[in-house]
């Protein structure tokens, strides 16, 4: 499934607002993925210095992750297609 970076600045919001939204977009997610279009809430950063997050999700297309920041009421600047690579742990000798 193709995997997407959403892009936000939050001008105002205190860390605890930052995370209710995250909170919604997760319940978002799972319910829309019960509804029938599969999104995957994956993990966010918080950057508050900067006033932005950055969260990844995995789902069939953009406008699937639009409507699912919108329901969740979590506004969005950007988002951006990405290829998501996990890196193999080092063995240590």
């Amino acid at each position: 499934m193709p995997s997407y970076l959403v892009e936000r600045y939050l001008p105002g919001l205190s860390a605890d607002e930052v995370q209710a939204a995250v909170q919604r977009l997760r319940v978002v997610s799972e319910q829309m993925t019960a509804e029938g279009t599969m999104i995957r809430y994956l993990s966010s950063a918080y950057l508050a210095e900067e006033e932005s997050c950055f969260c990844q999700l995995q789902a069939p297309s953009r406008q699937a992750v639009a409507a699912a920041n919108e329901r969740a009421a979590f506004p969005f600047a950007r988002i951006h297609a990405v290829r998501l690579r996990r890196e193999e742990p080092h063995e240590e000798h």
